[in-house]
Parts: structure tokens; C-alpha cells; sequence
């Protein structure tokens, strides 16, 4: 059951409604997910950036540090040394004097608990014997070098003008301990004051400058997962936040793999890699030697974005889903408003069609319904008018429709009702007229014994017109046949009456007659204006066209000459007459049948009985014209003649 035309209308609007909004919906959700991982994206390069110069800084923060306390120790050797020249030449100290006053330094110094800035402190002097440190308390003074820390490194010192040594942090000759020592010339005679700082501060530095803590107080409180600092060889030299093992369904080693993959490129500062559901971001780390190539993996926690993408996503689909209904809500409360008129439309066409044309519909609006109201009621008084109208026309076609009949079957009667009997003459007719009534006709009489009259016409026009005027033709042509016995003669005075009769209106008529004598085996016949007839005998190769060169059609010019033609006729020979309804009748492609086509079929097809010839003629011209019609009068007349007494001898 059809669903009504209010239902109908909300629900195709209601689902344009849902379709718009949704689509609205799925471009707002497309878009701010996009905002949202974009910005995330965005916050992410920038705190891996940040990340990667911060923790770069920080790496290097050991050696800068290192260079400072070079830097310190360099100025506590040469104020030293100062101090020393003062001690021994000024104040007259001797070294032992000296050890103490040093000792005593040391010793205030470590009972405030802070970090003494050197740990070692040897004076040689030119004969590379210590005479001076901070350890001399039980020295005894030995030319032993393997017992004078670095002094055999720093003999250069001892040339006028040598310039402050800084070594590294490396194994001493006495102990193999790590050290890093500073030498100094004395400022007042050949020696060296050499100061040291031991492992404790290297260790130290180390443990508060370590890239492990850098990374620890820098992953605090960021949306990582997880930060890692890998070298070439793959060994992770930091880590922080969640461990790599603890990802679901992730090997750490492709992880270390790809990060030393990351570093053989050499030419990329990013590169990006999916590890455990989360985005990871590696970075190369800069050092200040370029020695040891480092790269830090930075995995940022997606779980937070996808968060605010479901948090909009809801908020956005909500509001959609308010937005559809109250759309809805509106929709039919409109559908409604548009509905009624058309129902009250729709009443009224019922009305109409129980046949009360005197209802009127009742819509008061302004818009097109309205108008169509409007349009509706003029149309009912229009109808009812028509109605009056219709029925004056049909009480008038009635009229005429029987008067057609009457008229068809009046020119029916014109044709032959029976075929005229004579020994070895066969004939058959057919004529089909393109209205109720039409133009042409054809009729066969008996002229005596042995002898027959053909005839065929063709008035101009269609219709009633034609048939009044094939009437009025034929009616001439049947008394002038009875007192003649010519057919020239016939043709004659039956162009003089049709003349007088039609006149100057260009009607005329063309016209066939042949008398067929079967006793001398001849025809003889004269033409106004119709198409020639084919005589065509048992040997296809006889094939004869019936023309004249005189005859006008009947009612053209009235002095108009006609001449008599005689044929001998041979056994089984057959005159095909008909009318140019069969020639110029056309397919729907325009192109019309034609008389070559016509006598074709006549020299190709086996000459049997009058009826066959005529009907393999109108096959023929049905199947050219195919779901074409006919688009004028058809009339064809087969005559069979056969020599029965040896009066015809040959063509």
C-alpha cells in the first residue's frame, strides 16, 4: 500500500535533511580531527626539537664543565706559584713551612663540607725533585721519577718563558688513578707547580651532568611515552619513561635497528616510525667532537589526541543529531501546510472523475498551489463547456462517420461483385483504399461473347473528395463502354463529361481499359495518363510494358487525343495492372518501391493463379514498407490468359 503523500514528502525531506547533516557532520568531525592531529603533530616537531637541543646542551655539559674546573685549576697553579715565590723569598718560609701552612688550607677548607677544587699539589724544582706538596707531611724528598706525579710530562716548564700545560683527565705514573693536573713555571726561578684534580670529580660531574639525568628532568611531565639516546653501535646510552619491553607486541631490537639505520643515513634530521600503537620520532643529537654519532627516539603518547578527537567527535555528532530532529519537527509541521491544498486538489479530481463537474476546490494561498487552484476551477468550467462542445462534435462525426460508411459501401458496390466467365480467361482483383473511402477503382464486364473489359483508375486526392469524383468517373465510363467498342473511343467521351464537370478545380482522373478478346487471342487498349500495365508471358524473357505515347488523364484538357494499342496475346500470359499507390509507396526511410522493383518481381516470380500474382504483389510491398503504412490507395488486377482454340501463334 502507497504510503500518503504527507508521509511521503517528511520522509523524503527528513532523509535530504539526514543525508546534508550527516555529510556537514562527517566534514566537521574530518576537520577537526585534522586540527587536532595537526596541532598534535605541530606540538610534537616542537617538543622533539626542543628535546634535541636541550639534551645536545646537556650532553655536552661534562666537557664544558671540565674545561671550566681546567680553567680554575690553571688560575690556582699560577696563584700558587706566586704564593710560593712570596713564601720562600719574601717571607723567608721554608718548604716545610710552606706543607704546613697548605695542610692547614686543606684542612679548613674540608671542615666546611664543601668540595676542595684540587686534590693534588706537587712543587718540583730545576732537578725535577717535589720539595713541595700536599701530601709531604712524611716525604722524603727522592730523585725518583716514577715518584714525581706527571713531572717528567711537564720538563718543558722549566725553559725561560714556557707556557701553562693542561692535560686531560688520564692514568698517573704512581698510581694509574685518573687525574687531570695543570703545570705552571715559577715565577721566580726554574721549577713547576703542578696542581691536580683526582677521579672523585670527575665522577662527580659525571654523576650531575649525566645525559641519564639530563633526560629523566627533561622527560618529566611531557606527553611521552617514552626517550631514548642511541649511539651507532646500538647501545642505549639514556632511557626514560615507559620501557620498551612493556609495548604489546614489539621487538625493542627493531626499534635499536631502525635507529642505527636512522644514523648510517647521515643526510635526514627526522624520521618516523610506528612502535607499539604510538608515533616514535628520532632525532640526531649533535656532539662537540662528532666522535660518537648519537640519535634520541622520542615516542609521543597518541592516546591524548585520540581522546580530543572522540571528545569532538561526540560533541559534533550530538549537536547533529539535535539539529536532525528538531529539522525533522519543522519538516512536518511544513509538510502539513503543503499537503492539505494538495489533498483538497486531489478531492477534487475524484469529484471530476465520478463525473461532478460542478465542484470547485477551496484553497486560499498565494503561492503556485494556490495559482494551481486557481487553474483547477477555470479548468472544470472549461471542461463543462467542452462537454457541451464534445457533444455537438460527436453528434456531428456520428453524422459524418455514418455518411462514410454509406459512401464506402456505395464505392464498394462500384466494384465488381462477380468475375465474368469466359473460357481460358482468369481474372482477379483487389483494391485497398488508404481512408474509408478512396480514389481508385478497377472493374471487369463482359463486351459480348468472348470478349471482356478491364479497366482501372486513379482519381487525385484522398477521401471523400476522391471517391465523388471516382463516382462521377466511373458512372461516364460504364455508359460510354456499353455504346463503343473502342477503348479510345470510351476514353474520349469520358474526358469530355468529366471535363465539363470538374472543370477548372484540377481534379482529373487516370485511367487503364483494355478489351480482352479470348476468341482472337488480342487486347486492345488505350492509356489516360495511368500507370502502363506488364504483360508477361510463360517465358520470363516476354515481358511487355502497356504504355502510349498519347493520353492525358481524364479531365485535364478536353481536346486531348487517345489512341487504341493491340498485343497478340500467347498461352499463359499474364497483364498485371495497378495503380501508383504500389509504385510510389515508400519505407520509412523515404525511398519508394518503383517500377523497376515491380517489374523485377514480375520477371522473377512463377506466374500461377490471378489471386497468387496479386497477393506476392501487395507481400512484396508490405515487406518493402515494413512498419510503414500504406499513405495511399492500393488497387491491383491480375488477368491469366490461356490459348484454348490455337488463336494465338507466338508474341
Amino acid at each position: 500500500m502507497a504510503l500518503p503523500f504527507q508521509t511521503r514528502l517528511t520522509l523524503a525531506m527528513s532523509l535530504l535533511i539526514i543525508v546534508g547533516v550527516s555529510t556537514i557532520t562527517a566534514l566537521v568531525q574530518w576537520s577537526a580531527a585534522s586540527n587536532i592531529t595537526r596541532n598534535a603533530y605541530v606540538s610534537g616537531q616542537n617538543i622533539t626539537r626542543l628535546a634535541s637541543l636541550n639534551i645536545e646542551y646537556g650532553s655536552d655539559l661534562p666537557d664544558k664543565v671540565m674545561e671550566r674546573v681546567g680553567d680554575q685549576m690553571l688560575f690556582s697553579g699560577l696563584l700558587l706559584a706566586e704564593l710560593i715565590a712570596v713564601a720562600e723569598n719574601d717571607a723567608g718560609k721554608s718548604p716545610e713551612e710552606i706543607n704546613a701552612i697548605l695542610r692547614r688550607v686543606v684542612e679548613t677548607a674540608q671542615s666546611t663540607g664543601a668540595p676542595l677544587p684540587i686534590d693534588d699539589l706537587w712543587v718540583t724544582d730545576e732537578s725535577g725533585n717535589v720539595y713541595i706538596g700536599l701530601e709531604a707531611i712524611d716525604f722524603k724528598f727522592s730523585s725518583d721519577a716514577t715518584k714525581q706525579p706527571q713531572s717528567h710530562k711537564f720538563y718543558p716548564l722549566l725553559e725561560p718563558g714556557a707556557a701553562p700545560v693542561v692535560q686531560s683527565f688520564g692514568p698517573r705514573d704512581s698510581d694509574n688513578r685518573s687525574f687531570k693536573y695543570v703545570g705552571v713555571p715559577g715565577v721566580d726561578k726554574p721549577r713547576i707547580v703542578q696542581v691536580g684534580v683526582g677521579d672523585h670529580l670527575l665522577d662527580s660531574i659525571n654523576r650531575d651532568f649525566a645525559v641519564q639525568n639530563i633526560v629523566d628532568h627533561f622527560a618529566t611531565g611531557l606527553d611521552v611515552s617514552s626517550v631514548l639516546i642511541v649511539d651507532e653501535a646500538g647501545d642505549i646510552l639514556a632511557a626514560s619513561g615507559k620501557p620498551l619491553d612493556e609495548f604489546t607486541g614489539e621487538d625493542p631490537s627493531e626499534l635499536i635497528d631502525f635507529c642505527i639505520r636512522f644514523l648510517e643515513k647521515g643526510n635526514t634530521d627526522f624520521d618516523f616510525l610506528l612502535f607499539g600503537g604510538e608515533l616514535g620520532v628520532a632525532t640526531r643529537l649533535s656532539s662537540r667532537d662528532d666522535a660518537v654519532r648519537r640519535a634520541m627516539f622520542m615516542i609521543h603518547q597518541v592516546e591524548p589526541v585520540r581522546d580530543l578527537i572522540f571528545a569532538a567527535a561526540k560533541q559534533i555528532l550530538l549537536a547533529s543529531v539535535i539539529v536532525v530532529l528538531l529539522a525533522i519537527g519543522v519538516i512536518y509541521l511544513l509538510s502539513r501546510s503543503i499537503a492539505r491544498p494538495i489533498l483538497e486538489l486531489a478531492h477534487g479530481a475524484r469529484e471530476f472523475g465520478k463525473g461532478n463537474f460542478d465542484y470547485r476546490v477551496n484553497v486560499k494561498s498565494d503561492d503556485e498551489i494556490g495559482t494551481l487552484g486557481t487553474a483547477f476551477n477555470s479548468m472544470a468550467v472549461s471542461i463543462q463547456d467542452n462537454m457541451k462542445t464534445l457533444e455537438l462534435e460527436t453528434r456531428r462525426r456520428e453524422r459524418l462517420e455514418s455518411e462514410l460508411a454509406i459512401a464506402a459501401k456505395m464505392q464498394q458496390s462500384l466494384l465488381p461483385d462477380h468475375r465474368p466467365k469466359i473460357e481460358g480467361v482468369r481474372l482477379y482483383g483487389h483494391c485497398s483504399p488508404a481512408r474509408q473511402v478512396g480514389g481508385d477503382f478497377y472493374d471487369y464486364f463482359s463486351m459480348g461473347k468472348n470478349r471482356i473489359g478491364v479497366a482501372i483508375g486513379d482519381a487525385t486526392g484522398k477521401g471523400l473528395p476522391a471517391a465523388l469524383l471516382t463516382t462521377e468517373c466511373w458512372s461516364a465510363f460504364k455508359a460510354f463502354s456499353r455504346v463503343s467498342e473502342s477503348p479510345a473511343e470510351v476514353l474520349r467521351h469520358t474526358n469530355e463529361l468529366m471535363n465539363k464537370q470538374v472543370g477548372d478545380s484540377g481534379q482529373f482522373v487516370t485511367c487503364f481499359f483494355m478489351i480482352l478478346d479470348a476468341e482472337r487471342g488480342t487486347i486492345s487498349y488505350s492509356v489516360a495518363g495511368h500507370n502502363p500495365p506488364i504483360l508477361r508471358g510463360k517465358d520470363p524473357e516476354r515481358c511487355i510494358i502497356l504504355d502510349s505515347e498519347y493520353g492525358l488523364p481524364l479531365g485535364v484538357d478536353q481536346d486531348c487525343q487517345f489512341e487504341n494499342h493491340e498485343v497478340k496475346l500467347t498461352d499463359h500470359d499474364t497483364i498485371l495492372l495497378y495503380s501508383d499507390g504500389v509504385t510510389e509507396a515508400h519505407n520509412s526511410g523515404s525511398a519508394l518501391y518503383g517500377d523497376d522493383r515491380l517489374l523485377n518481381l514480375i520477371k522473377r516470380e512463377t506466374i500461377q493463379s490471378p489471386e497468387d500474382t496479386v497477393q506476392f504483389v501487395l507481400n512484396d510491398v508490405e515487406q518493402y514498407l515494413g512498419s510503414t503504412d500504406f499513405g495511399d490507395d492500393v488497387t491491383v488486377v491480375s488477368v491469366h490468359f490461356r490459348d484454348t482454340n490455337g488463336a494465338s501463334s507466338g508474341p
